[in-house]
């Protein structure tokens, strides 16, 4: 009796696990910007171009995330960056927001790695694991900042903000 109700809370855990990564592959977040509002899932994030961004993070250990430039997100949702001149992208700014409405602004010139060398990235994974639920599925990465206050959890909109 033990040993079928183990298996049965064994075969149940995996089945969770399953659900819950698919549920990560379905989420969607949304892409705004004057004209243009697309929902995109995490499936179609991830296959962009894979990138990494070595961080160093609060507690002083450094972590290495995996995942797409932000400014190639944004391209695959409203082709933000390609309708922007140089001075556009001076000017534009990314507004990200969380699930919990956590909000942390980017300038756009952050996220295109024509103009940075360590350009805001959209992590799916982290340290070659997915996101934890409490992180994920997708969390935006600025490499470049000292302190990780920019850092978004759990991103559900990301709006390109034009002046």
């Amino acid at each position: 009796m033990a040993t079928i109700l183990r298996s049965t809370l064994i075969a149940f855990g995996v089945f969770l696990g399953l659900l819950a990564h698919a549920q990560s592959d379905t989420t969607t977040i949304h892409i705004l910007r004057k004209g243009c509002d697309v929902a995109l899932t995490v499936e179609r994030i991830r296959a962009l171009t894979p990138h990494e961004a070595v961080v160093t993070e609060r507690d002083g250990n450094t972590a290495t995330y995996q995942g797409a430039w932000l400014s190639d997100v944004l391209d695959l949702g409203c082709d933000t960056t390609t309708r922007l001149d140089k001075h556009g992208t001076l000017r534009a700014v990314v507004k990200a927001t969380a699930a919990d409405g956590f909000v942390a602004v980017v300038a756009m010139a952050e996220a295109v790695h024509d103009f940075s060398e360590r350009p805001v990235m959209l992590a799916w994974s982290r340290n070659g694991q997915p996101m934890s639920e409490r992180h994920g599925p997708l969390q935006l990465v600025v490499p470049g900042d000292r302190k990780p206050g920019r850092n978004v959890r759990q991103v559900k909109v990301l709006e390109v903000i034009t002046p």
